[in-house]
Order: structure tokens, then sequence, then C-alpha cells
């Protein structure tokens, strides 16, 4: 096959999720592919469950809603989740645009516990390190950016990659993989922009193949159940 279209929805079981699904090709592959299209919509979260959703506090722990967030709607939220976690009324949260980070007031001694090291704390999101600090008069160390992931790691279980993927200082351990840079807002269609540098892996003969997403740290991506597809096109090698 010279051309293969690979779509989520066509998944081999259907209760499997459009991260991490096998799917069964009608003829057989093999040899060096290359990534000619994808259609795939950033549906990634500002705030996501179980990896940046808590605030954690010496006056109680603030879960986040997950789901996509501007500046002045993550504001409110860290406000309001806030006032609920640690009972004090007086908790502000305002993001400064001038510096572009957040701005916390409060008239009790909540100090924020950004040092625990847990897999869901909100500090990088909120641009602080991992030292605690007194929440009342405190700001971002960092400027804020809501963009929690970089890009998409396309792996497929029987493939190697013809060369290093480099993800700006990330370099994919993910044998088979493809790279494509976030480059379209939330609820916009991720293009494929950079056709002079075509990314290439070399498949072994097969008939089904395990297709799975990461972020640009490996992790497991979230896009929300929303079906994508990629098209690859077989490269002619010239062996002399």
């Amino acid at each position: 096959m010279n051309r293969v279209l690979i779509k989520s929805e066509d998944r081999l079981i259907s209760t499997d999720s459009v991260n991490n699904f096998r799917i069964t090709l009608p003829d057989a592959i093999e040899g060096v592919y290359e990534l000619s299209e994808v259609a795939i919509y950033n549906t990634i979260y500002t705030v996501i469950s179980g990896r940046n959703n808590t605030v954690y506090t010496n006056a109680g722990n603030a879960t986040l809603t997950s789901g996509y967030y501007t500046t002045t709607t993550l504001a409110a939220e860290i406000q309001s989740k806030l006032r609920t976690a640690t009972g004090d009324a007086t908790v502000t949260c305002v993001f400064n645009s001038t510096t572009f980070k957040f701005d916390f007031t409060s008239t009790a001694a909540i100090i924020f516990q950004w040092s625990n090291g847990a897999s869901d704390t909100a500090s990088e999101l909120l641009g602080f390190t991992n030292t605690n600090v007194l929440l009342n008069g405190s700001s971002s160390i960092n400027p804020v950016n809501l963009t929690s992931t970089r890009g998409i790691l396309i792996a497929i279980d029987k493939a190697t990659s013809a060369s290093s993927i480099m993800t700006g200082s990330v370099s994919s351990s993910l044998s088979g993989s493809f790279y494509i840079p976030i480059n379209a807002s939330f609820g916009s269609m991720i293009n494929l922009t950079d056709h002079n540098n075509k990314q290439r892996v070399t498949i072994e003969r097969a008939t089904t193949l395990t297709i799975k997403l990461f972020d640009e740290r490996g992790r497991t991506l979230q896009i929300n159940d929303l079906n994508w597809s990629m098209l690859l096109e077989k490269v002619q090698i010239d062996y002399e």
C-alpha cells in the first residue's frame, strides 16, 4: 500500500480511546512511510485532571475544574476554588496583564505548598516554582503560559523513526513517532506546516497497528475523545 489513511474512528475496538487504539489495515504494509497529512483539532485542556488541577495550601487544597481557560477565566476559577477550600472569603486572584502573572491577596496566613512534588500540582500552570510561599502579596514567579502542551507525538508500535525527533529541549525516546507542533488555538485545526522536512518512519510488515498520542514530555495526551486522522505515503528508496 503506497498510501495509508489512519482514522481513529476506524479503531478495532470502539470503546478504546482515540489516543490509544489498534487499527486493522486492508492490506499488509512494509517499508519507509512519510507523514503527509494530519487532521486533528486542538482540544487539549488548559487544566487537566490528575496533571495540573490542584492548588495545595496549608489551609486546604483547591481542585480546579478541568477545561479550557483564558487567563481571566482561570483567575476567577482559582479565586473561587481557593475561597471554598480554605474557607477564606478574602482570597483574591487577579491576572496582571502588564506582568503576565497572577497576583494574590488574603487576610489569612495561607501558604501555597508548592514543594510537595505532587503529580497533579498546579504550580507550573500558575507560574510558580517548587518553593512554598505566603499567598498574601505573592505573584507568579514566571509569566503565565496556559499552553500546557507544545506538541503532539504520534507513536506507531511497529515503526522506528528514520531520525531523532526534537521537541525544543526534549528528545523523544518513543520509537516510530511523528511530532506535530501545536500551532492552532483551542478548537481549531492543527496544521502540518513543515512540508520541506517531512518526517519518516520505517514500518515492519504489519496488518494491524497500535497508535498512541503523547505530549512532548512523553505523557499520554488527552484530546477529549475527538476523532482524528493522518495520511502516510510510502517512500521509494533507491539503492545504488
